[in-house]
């Protein structure tokens, strides 16, 4: 089995029959104090949004399919609805989350923003999260787009997730949604004030995540993935041409890396240790608009 076919089978690996496909969202949202400050995103002296997600979990703990509650690298908050097989369903989850977020920002005096775009602040304002999966992120995107850091920390975004029934049906979804990547994104940017300043008629968010980096951002036509048959098999070919950003090391450490993600995933091929978690890993680092 060649590595195209190695990532090809451990992304189809999840295919649901028909009836039981499902739907999931995540939603993040932007926090500041009472002061008009971003909350903190690291424990400290003063609430934070760490302290913020602790609690969150806390209330979810005795859910029988509690969400997935984390945290962005500037403190934004990131709500996973768990899947559902209806779009009420993943409503009812959803006002659940806010009523808990009401009730957390309601005691602390919190405000919370559901904008795509960091309105006041810039990035070197906003502190960076203290995990090495995101100083590995800052450093690479600090030198590959003009706009890299103001995607980690001031932005913020809904994401889609649908179960496929079949190899055909994932590649006419992901070409469906490529195709109208364009018009959706005009259609819900949500980033009305950039630098304090009016955004007027520009697309803040689009223009920021497609200057971020251009070797694992945009649309997949930007990659030349332009036909839905063998979408997937592209995609997994892309998959290897794509600079990691890190690796796991033999302790589950985040290490860098320095050649595409291809050269890493053939290494643990190679020496029979590649997984689909690992596939996973560097699934996640491509951030095309469709993935």
């Amino acid at each position: 089995m060649t590595l195209t076919d190695r990532i090809l089978s451990s992304i189809l690996s999840n295919t649901k029959a028909p009836e039981d496909r499902k739907i999931g969202v995540e939603i993040e949202c932007l926090y500041y104090t009472k002061e008009g400050q971003r909350l903190p995103v690291n424990i400290g002296e003063s609430f934070s949004a760490q302290a913020m997600k602790d609690e969150l979990e806390q209330k979810f703990s005795k859910t029988a399919t509690p969400p997935h509650i984390s945290i962005e690298p500037g403190g934004q908050m990131e709500w996973a609805s768990p899947p559902h097989t209806t779009l009420f369903d993943v409503d009812k989850s959803l006002q659940q989350y806010f009523g808990y977020t009401e009730e957390i920002a309601d005691r602390e005096e919190l405000i919370q923003l559901d904008l795509s775009l960091e309105p006041f602040f810039a990035p070197e304002d906003i502190e960076l999260i203290n995990q090495n999966k995101y100083y590995h992120m800052h450093n690479r995107f600090s030198l590959t787009g003009e706009l890299g850091p103001w995607m980690m920390r001031n932005t913020t975004s809904v994401q889609i997730n649908l179960d496929y029934s079949s190899l055909e049906e994932a590649e006419e979804m992901a070409f469906v949604a490529d195709c109208i990547t364009p018009l959706s994104s005009m259609m819900f940017s949500h980033s009305p004030f950039w630098n304090g300043k009016p955004a007027n008629m520009e697309n803040l968010r689009y223009r920021i995540w497609n200057n971020t980096d251009n070797e694992r951002c945009g649309s997949l036509m930007g990659f030349g993935i332009v036909e839905k048959k063998g979408l997937l098999e592209s995609f997994s070919r892309l998959v290897q041409m794509t600079p990691a950003i890190f690796i796991r090391g033999t302790d589950d450490e985040l290490l860098p890396f320095d050649g595409p993600m291809g050269k890493w995933l053939q290494l643990l091929e190679d020496a029979n240790a590649l997984s689909d978690d690992i596939i996973q890993l560097a699934l996640h680092q491509l951030f095309t608009h469709v993935r």
